[in-house]
């Protein structure tokens, strides 16, 4: 019977990869160093998982979990996984906090409607200045290459942090939100200013949106299959 069963995933995701896009897990939606080329996993913003809105909104460090969950919840939120990735200095050079990163976040719903909901919830958080930093000064800016994606660029100043009294580092970062099917896909690429440019993440969602447009949730047992 298992085996009769084995067969029938195998066979739904044959006839799903037959129709144009080829199932793949969240894990297969996160970034990888073709579409980061030069880049290496964070030893220190190791990967997250959350299964459930609980362990969701207990993530340290991530804005994306200031979200309210009353409005996810509602959205219909499923899963949701999180990395990043930085560009050493030198090829293959160690982490450092002054090197540009770029984090990856990845939330499936349990609808379309669900997924376009929740890129809108993402992209509104981007742009709230408080409380990851009351100094950055805000701005949307349009996408190319990304259907109905938006972009948000938060950028702090020397000076913004002398004017505001605020503690840390310049920064600059830009944030692109899409949703495609019933998932979110949130980029945002960071660093001190002039290490990242919106055209760099411009190009890293557009490649991920190319690879994964359209494709389907893989069938936990197809998935254990190809482990």
């Amino acid at each position: 019977m298992k085996t009769v069963f084995l067969a029938m995933a195998v066979a739904i995701a044959a006839a799903l990869a037959a129709c144009g896009a080829e199932p793949l897990t969240l894990e297969q939606r996160l970034l990888s160093e073709p579409d980061v080329p030069g880049s290496l996993p964070d030893p220190v913003e190791t990967r997250q998982t959350a299964s459930t809105l609980d362990e969701f909104t207990v993530w340290q460090d991530i804005p994306a979990a200031e979200i309210d969950p009353r409005k996810l919840e509602e959205a219909g939120f499923v899963s949701a996984i999180h990395d990043t990735r930085f560009l050493p200095e030198t090829p293959g050079g160690p982490h450092t906090r002054e090197a540009a990163h770029v984090r990856i976040l990845v939330v499936q719903f349990d609808s379309q409607g669900g997924a376009l909901t929740g890129a809108d919830l993402h992209h509104e958080n981007a742009l709230q200045p408080c409380p990851d930093s009351c100094a950055a000064r805000i701005e949307e800016f349009d996408v190319s290459g990304v259907p109905d994606a938006k972009g948000a660029r938060r950028l702090v100043t020397a000076e913004r942090l002398q004017e505001t009294g605020e503690e840390g580092e310049p920064s600059d970062s830009y944030t692109i939100s899409f949703a495609d099917g019933p998932f979110v896909y949130q980029v945002e690429g960071f660093g001190p200013p002039g290490k990242i440019s919106e055209q760099q993440i411009e190009d890293i969602a557009k490649k991920l949106r190319d690879r994964v447009a359209g494709a389907p949730d893989l069938p936990e047992s197809t998935s254990d299959l190809r482990s």
